[in-house]
């Protein structure tokens, strides 16, 4: 996922659930839900929590929900086996784009963790 530089968590946290309004975006408004730290992926036009699949070298887009003041990773694992971190520094409550590239076959996971939080849903993303 991108933006951002390498980094890894110190440890995990746990998040208290908040409930909000729908938010419109693309061509699916997002269902009202309880939850923390959260993201989605952009899949066969509409908002989905996964899976999602894409063929090798297409991008597709994300949305993160952050409801906290705190620092940010992403997470993705690789159908390898490699992890990748990314920091993406100290963030506020609110909305932020990011995407996925499919840049190797297979199944990818990927998640956002929060220094307040702690873990997102985790996305599962099949490349062909």
């Amino acid at each position: 996922m991108a933006p951002g530089g390498l980094a890894a968590p110190p440890g995990s946290g746990a998040g208290s659930p908040v409930a909000f309004q729908s938010y419109y975006g693309g061509t699916q408004p997002y269902q009202r839900y309880r939850g923390g730290l959260q993201q989605w992926i952009y899949y066969c036009g509409r908002w989905t929590y996964g899976p999602a699949s894409l063929i090798y070298g297409q991008q597709t887009n994300t949305i993160i929900r952050n409801d906290q003041y705190q620092m940010l990773w992403s997470y993705e694992r690789y159908p390898s086996g490699y992890e990748s971190w990314q920091f993406w520094g100290y963030w506020y409550p609110g909305y932020r784009h990011a995407w996925f590239g499919a840049d190797a076959q297979g199944w990818h996971q990927i998640a956002v963790w929060g220094s307040r939080s702690g873990w997102s849903n985790p996305i599962w993303v099949y490349v062909w």
